[in-house]
């Protein structure tokens, strides 16, 4: 391993001998500036032959992506090269101190350098479409509730072994749902959400508690039309209006589905079956419907 990583930093541009250097350097201070250069070089250099040893030009659609992998990698050489951040005596009176990674500038420099190949990379994961595109416009805003999306975002597209491809673990969670809200972490709804706030989801309550005071029946019409079932939908203003028991979860779910309907790239299916198909648990026993009527009279705390 130790050769195949002195030779990819040999053609991400190092002499052999500061390759040697900047591996030793690297692990002799993991938490180092040093460190993290040599992974960001690494892994651009996966990003650019992702098969080892190299066996000629890549392939067109990689094209972009070997471009954002490698943009900006000069400055990594330059560190290493000129203000020898890898040689023992600047490690030695370097305080070993955590490099703070901001997740968010990372990404969203991936996301502004190359929009559709960062967003292919993701999809080729197994990461969806539609969480991918959301992502991007999630983390290349940064406003709301961008966090979550940004820390595993960062993970999948940079934490990767060198040489490896990216983690299809990490796609299956950028695809996950929360049980209770039915969002993903790059959902397009979190960007109006506030980050501070003691319950982030109680505007988009008050939104939908608004649109049932003023307009049951049209909603409703709403919520029928891109295909909650009748009957939930009827329920779930019952529920929400009452705001009692455990009208909670439906109150968000079905609040974020409005929600997301007026958004460009909002998640409609996925709220859609949670209200339609979503239950709680009781124990081990399937409980009332995630709208049921029935929760007014459920303690809050009880099923899940």
């Amino acid at each position: 391993v130790a050769a195949q990583q002195q030779y990819a930093l040999q053609r991400m541009g190092l002499s052999a001998a500061l390759a040697r250097q900047a591996l030793w350097g690297a692990k002799y201070k993991p938490e180092s500036m040093c460190a993290q250069h040599v992974s960001l070089l690494l892994s651009g250099y996966d990003a650019l032959h992702p098969e080892f040893p190299d066996d000629g030009p890549p392939d067109k659609d990689r094209q972009e992506r070997i471009r954002l992998a490698n943009s900006g990698s000069w400055r990594f050489v330059y560190d290493i090269e000129q203000v020898h951040i890898c040689s023992k005596a600047f490690l030695d009176k370097t305080p070993a101190k955590p490099v703070v990674r901001n997740h968010a500038e990372v990404v969203a420099r991936d996301f502004l350098t190359d929009r559709q190949g960062t967003i292919k990379a993701m999809i080729d994961a197994g990461v969806e479409k539609g969480v991918a595109e959301s992502a991007a416009v999630l983390l290349t805003t940064q406003k709301g509730r961008f966090e979550a999306c940004a820390v595993t975002v960062d993970l999948l597209l940079h934490a990767h072994q060198p040489l490896m491809g990216l983690d299809t673990d990490i796609a299956r969670e950028l695809n996950a749902r929360s049980f209770g809200t039915a969002e993903t972490d790059c959902d397009i709804g979190r960007m109006y959400q506030d980050p501070n706030a003691e319950d982030p989801y109680a505007p988009s309550i008050e939104r939908l508690l608004k649109a049932f005071r003023e307009d049951r029946k049209g909603t409703i019409k709403r919520l029928k039309k891109v295909g909650v079932r009748w009957d939930h939908a009827e329920d779930a203003a019952d529920l929400v209006l009452a705001q009692k028991g455990r009208y909670w979860r439906c109150a968000v779910i079905v609040g974020g589905l409005l929600d997301n309907m007026g958004y460009e790239w909002g998640d409609i299916t996925h709220h859609v079956d949670a209200i339609n198909k979503g239950f709680y648990y009781v124990g081990s026993t399937v409980g009332d419907g995630v709208c049921d009527v029935d929760n007014m009279n459920h303690d809050p705390r009880e099923g899940w």
